[in-house]
């Protein structure tokens, strides 16, 4: 019998430093199932965002996971006030430690672009979400890797497993279309 040693599991995140003095400025955090399932990588979450949120520091974080419990900061009674969503976005910045900008995201639509606070006189600094996820679904090849013909592990709403549903016939149509087609010349086959 072989015991293995506990390996630290590492959650990434990103850090905007200021070029003077190189102070951390904002944290860009992307929420992990670790983040919202009970126990220690949560709770070690859970802390590291109270001492962001007790410091001068800005704090982006995204969750577009589908499940788990709330994470972000924001308080629960103002998330459960919010419109119908699966993902959320939390803006929170130092300078005004009490309010929070939300972006709800149902399913259905597209990932936004945020605006990540830096330091005054220093404008936001904004990120297109969706444009970034759909780099890396590519550049990542996950088309070849997930099974759309099975049913999500996530529970849908009727009306999300009806976007779903459409989504994935129109995508269906335009394949079959396309094994049909000539072949366009390489140049023109890459633009989307």
């Amino acid at each position: 019998m072989v015991t293995l040693p506990q390996v630290e599991q590492r959650e990434p995140f990103v850090e905007i430093v200021h070029a003077r003095g190189e102070q951390v400025v904002t944290v860009i955090e992307v929420l992990s199932p670790a983040n919202q399932a009970a126990g220690e990588g949560r709770d070690r979450y859970r802390q590291k965002q109270q001492q962001i949120l007790a410091s001068a520091v800005n704090l982006v974080e995204i969750d577009l996971l589908a499940s788990g419990q709330a994470t972000v900061a924001a308080p629960e009674e103002v998330l459960s006030s919010l419109p119908a969503h699966r993902y959320i976005i939390s803006v929170r910045r130092a300078v005004e430690p009490d309010r929070y900008e939300l972006y709800p995201i149902p399913l259905a639509h597209a990932l936004p672009t945020v605006r990540a606070p830096l330091r005054a006189p220093d404008p936001d600094v904004s990120f297109d979400l969706q444009a970034i996820l759909t780099q890396c679904y590519d550049n990542g090849g996950y088309a070849d890797l997930a099974d759309y013909r099975q049913p999500p592990r996530a529970p849908l709403s009727a009306e999300e497993a009806a976007w779903v549903s459409r989504v994935l016939k129109r995508k269906s149509t335009r394949r079959a279309q396309s094994r049909r087609a000539p072949r366009r010349p390489a140049q023109e086959s890459r633009r989307r």
